[in-house]
Protein backbone atom coordinates (compact mmCIF):
# COMPACT_ATOMS: atom_id res chain seq x y z
CA UNK A 1 0.00 0.00 0.00
CA UNK A 2 2.63 2.08 0.90
CA UNK A 3 4.43 1.28 -2.18
CA UNK A 4 1.28 2.34 -4.11
CA UNK A 5 0.99 5.67 -2.91
CA UNK A 6 4.56 6.34 -3.32
CA UNK A 7 3.89 5.78 -7.35
CA UNK A 8 0.60 7.84 -6.87
CA UNK A 9 2.80 10.81 -5.37
CA UNK A 10 5.81 10.18 -8.07
CA UNK A 11 2.76 10.17 -11.07
CA UNK A 12 1.14 13.34 -9.75
CA UNK A 13 4.69 15.33 -9.18
CA UNK A 14 5.41 13.93 -12.88
CA UNK A 15 2.14 15.42 -13.80
CA UNK A 16 2.82 18.76 -11.60
CA UNK A 17 6.12 19.23 -13.62
CA UNK A 18 4.53 18.55 -17.09
CA UNK A 19 1.53 21.17 -16.38
CA UNK A 20 4.31 23.65 -15.42
CA UNK A 21 6.29 23.12 -18.55
CA UNK A 22 3.10 23.23 -20.37
CA UNK A 23 1.74 26.52 -18.59
CA UNK A 24 5.67 27.96 -19.30
CA UNK A 25 4.78 27.26 -22.91
CA UNK A 26 2.12 29.04 -22.24
CA UNK A 27 2.95 32.03 -21.09
CA UNK A 28 5.59 32.62 -23.23
CA UNK A 29 3.60 32.14 -26.05
CA UNK A 30 1.40 34.48 -24.76
CA UNK A 31 3.86 37.18 -24.32
CA UNK A 32 5.26 37.01 -27.91
CA UNK A 33 1.86 37.51 -29.18
CA UNK A 34 1.01 40.78 -26.96
CA UNK A 35 4.71 41.72 -28.35
CA UNK A 36 3.85 40.71 -32.15
CA UNK A 37 0.53 42.86 -31.54
CA UNK A 38 2.23 45.93 -29.73
CA UNK A 39 4.49 45.96 -32.68
CA UNK A 40 2.04 46.06 -35.77
CA UNK A 41 0.04 48.64 -33.95
CA UNK A 42 2.85 50.56 -33.31
CA UNK A 43 4.27 50.01 -37.07
CA UNK A 44 0.65 51.05 -38.21
CA UNK A 45 1.10 54.39 -36.11
CA UNK A 46 4.74 54.86 -37.75
CA UNK A 47 3.34 54.55 -41.14
CA UNK A 48 0.51 56.81 -40.59
CA UNK A 49 2.81 59.85 -39.41
CA UNK A 50 5.18 59.32 -41.98
CA UNK A 51 2.10 59.39 -44.65
CA UNK A 52 1.37 62.69 -42.44
CA UNK A 53 4.80 64.31 -42.55
CA UNK A 54 4.99 63.65 -46.44
CA UNK A 55 1.83 65.10 -46.76
CA UNK A 56 2.94 68.62 -44.88
CA UNK A 57 6.06 68.87 -46.16
CA UNK A 58 4.35 68.43 -49.94
CA UNK A 59 1.91 71.18 -48.30
CA UNK A 60 5.27 73.64 -47.27
CA UNK A 61 6.77 73.06 -50.42
CA UNK A 62 3.41 74.45 -52.66
CA UNK A 63 2.85 77.13 -50.37
CA UNK A 64 6.03 78.71 -50.51
CA UNK A 65 5.68 82.41 -51.90
CA UNK A 66 8.69 82.87 -54.38
CA UNK A 67 9.72 86.05 -53.92
CA UNK A 68 12.36 86.34 -57.05
CA UNK A 69 8.62 86.87 -59.02
CA UNK A 70 6.79 89.48 -56.78
CA UNK A 71 10.12 91.52 -56.88
CA UNK A 72 10.27 91.10 -60.40
CA UNK A 73 6.76 92.09 -60.95
CA UNK A 74 6.98 95.43 -58.89
CA UNK A 75 10.76 95.85 -60.63
CA UNK A 76 8.54 95.82 -64.29
CA UNK A 77 5.62 97.91 -62.42
CA UNK A 78 7.96 100.31 -62.10
CA UNK A 79 9.40 100.76 -65.32
CA UNK A 80 5.75 100.81 -66.87
CA UNK A 81 5.05 103.24 -64.07
CA UNK A 82 7.69 105.52 -65.17
CA UNK A 83 7.49 104.92 -68.49
CA UNK A 84 4.18 106.23 -69.06
CA UNK A 85 5.14 108.91 -66.43
CA UNK A 86 7.30 110.15 -68.91
CA UNK A 87 5.13 109.82 -71.96
CA UNK A 88 2.09 111.93 -70.23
Amino acid sequence: MQKNFREQQKQRAEEMQSYKKEIAVLHEKNIQSAVNEKTASLKAHLETIQQDNIRLHQAVKSNKTDYVKIIAAFLLALIIGFILAKLV
